[in-house]
Order: C-alpha cells, then structure tokens, then sequence
C-alpha cells in the first residue's frame, strides 16, 4: 500500500511547528511504516524531510538500526545533516546505525587513510567481479541526486560522464576527500532554525531579506530572522563519507559502474540492441559453406576497446596456415562492387588472404591479424567485382602469423560491405 499522503505534503507538514500533544514521531512513524514501497525517489524525498528534525533523524536511525531502513539509503549528505545538530546522543545513534562522518579538509591523515584501505579493498580482481548493474542502482540512490552520468540523474553537482572516472585514485581522491579542491558554489553551508528544522545546503541566491538554498532535494527560500545560527565548514556539499553505509561489494559494484565506459541496464532491463553498421552483411549471418575447424558467431561485448557491428563476429579456431574457410556472399542486384570487410586483430589470431569465387581478390595481399589487444580493424578494400545477382563464394585462406603471435592461426569476420559502383 502507498502511503496516502504525498510527499511534498510530508515536507510541508514537518516545516512546521510540532504542537505538543502531537509529536512529528507520528507522522514519521506512519511514514517508516510504509517506506520500503516507496521508489527510489520517493525514498529519498521522505527522508531528506524527515533528517530535518532531531525527533524524526532519531526516528530514522532506529528504523535503520533495526534492517527497516537500508544503511545504503540514507545518502552521506543526509548523515552529515544529522550531524550538524551536534546533538552528542544523536550523533551517537548515527555512528552505531550508519557511520561515522568525516570532514576531511585537504591532505589530512583520515582522507589519506580511507584512500588507502579502500585501493587495498578494491584490487583489479575484486573490481573485475563487479556487478555494474547493482552499481548503477546505487548510482541511482547514494549519487543520482545531485550528479549525472550518461545523461542520468540531477544537476546539483558536477557532471561526472566526462570526468577521467577509469583512474581508480583519481575516483577514490573525489571521494574520500572532495573538499581538496573546493568550488564556491559547491560550498556547504548548515543553518539551524528557530522552528528547530536544520537545513544543509549551497547558497543559491541572497537578498537583504533571504536565502535561497539548495539542498540535495529541492530550493528553498529561507528568511533571514528565521535563522538561529549558521555555519559554514569550509567543505565541500559532497560528505567524505560517501561509501561509509555501503557493504564492501555494494562500494565494489559503485566503483565499478562509476569507472565504466558505457551505460549498463538497470537489473532487470534488458541490454540496449548492439549498433548496427548500415550496409553491413554480418559475419555471423553468412552460411558457411565449407570449412576446417570450427565456426561459430562470438558475442563481442566483453572486449572494451573496440567495437563490432551488432556486437558480434564470426569466429573461426581450429585452423592451421594452408586452411580455408568458405562462405556464401549475397549479392542484391548484378552490378560491379567494391568490396571491403572488417576483421578483428588479437595475440593469437594469423594472417588470411580473400579470394572471391576461387580468384584472389585485389592484389591477393595477405592481411595480418595480428595485435597486442582484442580490437577491430578500420574497413580494409579487399578489391573490386563485377557480380551477378545471387551467392558468391567468398574464401578466407589461412597463411601463417605474425612472428610475435600466438601461433593459434585464429580469425575473426565482423562483416563485410558491398558497395555498388555501377
């Protein structure tokens, strides 16, 4: 059941004053009953509201404390405005419940060791056993709010897609210690206020008379003779704390998708269909008509350096130099072609020669396929063919590899493209 109340009405109703014979436990009790059928975003609005006020944080933390609430959920800016109340039993509740808050300024001894022990926890391998979907989920729920990447989530902080997100120190220095480098208008700042509400935020805008805040959820406009007090950290809006409530492979599955190269699906979501190449006659569409060794379509979409049209190519093992591999090409309409195809080069692939309907194509010349890296090659000209409308024989022979090759004699056909001259 959804609660009934929306949440904007949870905010309104907390920012203002708590009559005595009704606490705001109550409202955030009938709240945290209901919380786990919340969205995402639902989630993350109820409880920016309820942070607000010692009584509802306090609320918060137990629910936490008791598995009702994920330590995942409460963003490290919602524990650092707990925090901010300086409340000695409240901040107490947080460090047993969620973490300890840090507020690492540059260089400091505590952000240095937390980069530390989290390289030492996130190695290669452990990394490599990632889960970047879960990851792209928590993206979602500990950053999605006030960053984006690949074109998800808010506009409060920086944008991280074209950020150099693949160096593990440089992700881990933006996270353990992100008031190293401090931009004035991702100062924080706290106020505390006569209503006894605390807000936490960036100062948009100042008047004679007000303040416009942003806070990790909306803007809002605060008069001046309603602040009791107000501090400013000189840190970032950004908490050092940023994985403090996370498992060790809930930070290993955000790492992961924070360093990745591309956009993943979301669990459940099925993986976007693999760009197609126009023109393209697929690898691993043509009928093999005679071979040696095995033939087979390979998925492509583990290799990150390169990209293959539609994600996969045909793959041909088991050869030896002297081998051929023969497929059928279809030719739409009579016409004279040029021909061109794209391969992939790895350690262990050979060198192949093209022949078209038993006549070598172009000037026959051998093409290594050769590389230090799985990667796919640019389009290379196999030459030019008057065709008859109908299959063709396309031959690829085997003969030889490159000195520094695993000698495998492997080989692979991403596609092939006609295009008509005439």
């Amino acid at each position: 059941m959804r609660f009934p109340l929306t949440l904007a009405f949870l905010a309104a109703s907390l920012a203002l004053p708590a009559p005595a014979e009704s606490p705001r436990t109550d409202l955030a009790t009938a709240v945290l009953d209901r919380y786990e059928n919340f969205s995402i975003p639902e989630k993350q609005a109820a409880l920016s509201a309820l942070v607000s006020h010692r009584e509802t944080a306090a609320a918060v933390l137990d629910a936490m404390g008791k598995g009702r609430i994920q330590r995942s959920d409460l963003s490290g800016f919602a524990a650092r405005q707990i925090a901010a109340f300086n409340d000695p039993a409240l901040s107490a509740l947080l460090e047993k419940s969620w973490g300890r808050i840090g507020n690492s300024a540059p260089g400091t001894e505590e952000a240095a060791r937390e980069h530390a022990r989290l390289k030492g926890l996130l190695t290669p391998d452990v990394l490599a056993k990632a889960n970047v979907q879960e990851g792209r989920l928590l993206f979602k729920s500990v950053c999605a709010t006030c960053h984006q990447l690949f074109e998800d989530g808010g506009h409060i902080g920086p944008n991280l897609t074209g950020s150099n997100r693949a160096d593990l120190d440089y992700l881990l220095e933006n996270i353990t210690n992100p008031s190293a480098v401090l931009g004035r208008d991702y100062e924080l700042h706290t106020f505390s206020l006569k209503d006894g509400r605390a807000v936490a935020g960036m100062i948009r805008k100042e008047t004679d008379s007000a303040l416009t805040i942003q806070t990790i959820t909306s803007e809002e406009v605060i008069a001046r003779s309603d602040i009791q007090s107000q501090e400013n950290p000189g840190i970032s809006m950004m908490p050092a704390g940023l994985l403090t409530g996370l498992s060790p492979s809930q930070a290993r599955d955000l790492v992961a998708y924070l360093a990745s190269p591309q956009q993943v699906p979301l669990p459940g979501e099925g993986p976007p269909p693999p760009a197609t190449v126009p023109g393209a006659i697929e690898g691993e569409s043509l009928k093999v008509l005679a071979k040696t060794g095995e033939v087979a379509p390979q998925d492509m979409r583990n290799w990150q350096d390169s990209t293959w049209s539609a994600a996969s190519q045909l793959w041909w093992t088991g050869g030896k130099p002297g081998d051929q591999l023969t497929l059928a090409l279809p030719v739409p309409t009579d016409g004279t072609y040029e021909i061109f195809a794209v391969l992939t080069r790895a350690p262990d692939y050979g060198t192949v020669r093209f022949s078209l309907d038993g006549k070598a194509l172009g000037d026959s010349r051998q093409i290594d396929l050769f590389g230090s890296k799985v990667t796919a090659t640019t389009e290379i000209f196999l030459g030019k063919a008057d065709l008859t409308a109908g299959d063709h024989r396309l031959s690829l022979t085997i003969t030889g590899a490159h000195p520094d090759a695993i000698k495998s004699y492997m080989a692979g056909l991403d596609y092939i493209r006609l295009q008509k001259t005439r």
